[in-house]
C-alpha cells in the first residue's frame, strides 16, 4: 500500500480540494497551530466543510498558488508526518519561503486529520486577514 499521506497531498494538487476532501474521514479537520488572536490570523482548526475557506483565502493571497515540496516523511498506519518546503509570491510581492511539519491522523486509510506547524510569523507576513 502507497502513502495515504502523500496521495491526500498529489490529489489535491493534481484534481483539488473536492478530490483531497474524497480522501478524509467525515469528522476530518485540518489545523493551522498558532493563536487565532495573533498575528496570523488563519491559525486554528477547521471543520471539513470550512478547509475550503482555508484554501481560497491561501490562493487568493499568492501570485501563482503555493509550491510545496516534501522533504522527508515517515508513516505508519495511523501517523504520517510530512516534513515540507512551501514557496511562493504574495499578492502584494512578498516572497513566501516556509518551512514546517503536517501530521497526519489515519483512520482506516482515511485522513482524518492534519495539523500544519509552520512559522506562523513568516506566514502573517504573506496572508493577512
Amino acid at each position: 500500500m502507497g502513502s495515504v499521506a502523500l496521495h491526500f497531498r498529489e490529489t489535491m494538487a493534481e484534481h483539488g480540494l473536492e478530490a483531497g476532501l474524497a480522501l478524509t474521514t467525515d469528522d476530518f479537520t485540518w489545523t493551522v497551530w498558532g493563536r487565532p488572536d495573533g498575528p496570523f490570523r488563519l491559525a486554528r482548526t477547521y471543520a471539513k466543510d470550512e478547509v475550503a475557506d482555508l484554501m481560497s483565502h491561501v490562493r487568493a493571497s499568492l501570485v501563482d498558488g503555493p509550491h510545496v515540496t516534501v522533504l522527508g516523511f515517515t508513516e505508519d498506519a495511523s501517523h504520517a508526518f510530512l516534513e515540507i518546503e512551501v514557496r511562493a509570491t504574495s499578492v502584494n510581492g512578498t516572497e513566501y519561503h516556509n518551512r514546517g511539519v503536517h501530521v497526519f491522523d489515519i483512520v482506516d486509510g482515511r485522513v482524518a486529520a492534519v495539523r500544519e506547524y509552520i512559522d506562523t510569523a513568516h506566514a502573517a507576513e504573506v496572508f493577512v486577514r
